[in-house]
């Protein structure tokens, strides 16, 4: 961000949140926490009171961009709350302590990522064939720390942007054996696998999952073959009743790359709802509830 236009590179970098198809719930929870970090550090203020006024107005916007993803608005919440303290410092102390607040959650987040996916990979019997769905920075890590055990994945290519395919590369260069399908194979092969493991970008409080669309359907692939189906997932990840404006975000139709006749209505929903009812395990840093 550059002091000489601090506005509107907040409202581009706000922007480009919003808009990122690449990156994953926690991730952008992060760069939301890097955004703030680097408000802090270049806004000219010129008292603590303005400051604070201004960074709560960008930690309320940043934690607004990803209504389907809980981790942007919990993490973001986390670190306006913090903000409230700072009242009675000066304004360099109050700027530098905002910024180390973003940080040290940015780095919380990362260190809760990893432990998930360590108790995920414990749960996970060597030379076990894994299905998934979408690109989960999480999982990835189970994937990492699972390498070397025989593992063999079933990736899902994850339409419209096919970030299943990126994760089928990122396996690929760890060695491990993956298999790529389109979507619709799903039911096909999901029998082949020994465990179905996804991430997600937000908990219900009733344990319900919102993750990418398809999700669902692996979900009800996997009971339908007794499956056991499993989420791993930080537990800033979890809704919390502050978290306002929850929707299901829709994207672009022109994703998907198809004709647009006028009597033609495309839809492109990015995420969908599993019900606590096909989940078999939440796993986060803290352990595991498995149903029986």
């Amino acid at each position: 961000m550059k002091p000489v236009d601090q506005y509107s590179s907040l409202t581009v970098a706000i922007q480009a949140l919003r808009d990122d198809r690449t990156l994953g719930a926690s991730e952008l929870a992060r760069m939301g926490l890097r955004i703030a970090a680097e408000t802090a550090r270049q806004y000219r203020a010129r008292s603590t009171e303005e400051l604070i006024t201004y960074l709560n107005l960008a930690a309320d916007q940043l934690a607004h961009t990803r209504p389907s993803m809980a981790p942007v608005w919990n993490l973001l919440q986390q670190w306006r709350n913090s903000l409230g303290t700072l009242a009675k410092h000066d304004l360099e102390f109050a700027r530098a302590t905002a910024i180390t607040a973003a940080h040290s959650l940015e780095e919380l987040s990362i260190h809760a990522s990893r432990a998930a996916a360590r108790n995920a990979a414990r749960m996970i019997e060597p030379n076990s064939t894994i299905i998934t769905h979408s690109l989960s920075s999480t999982v990835v890590e189970v994937f990492r720390q699972l390498k070397g055990r025989g593992i063999r994945v079933i990736v899902s290519e994850s339409r419209p942007l096919y970030e299943g395919r990126n994760l089928a590369t990122l396996l690929s260069g760890m060695k491990i054996p993956v298999t790529l399908i389109t979507d619709a194979q799903i039911g096909i092969f999901c029998r082949e696998a020994a465990v179905a493991l996804t991430g997600a970008d937000c908990i219900l409080e009733d344990g319900a999952v919102v993750n990418k669309a398809g999700t669902y359907l692996l979900a009800l692939a996997s009971r339908d073959q007794r499956v056991p189906f499993y989420v791993c997932y930080e537990s800033f990840k979890q809704r919390l009743p502050d978290m306002e404006s929850f929707t299901l975000e829709s994207m672009d139709p022109e994703e998907l790359g198809t004709p647009k006749p006028s009597a033609i209505s495309v839809k492109n929903v990015y995420f969908d709802i599993t019900p606590r009812t096909l989940v078999d395990g939440w796993i986060t840093e803290q352990g595991a509830k498995v149903i029986p």
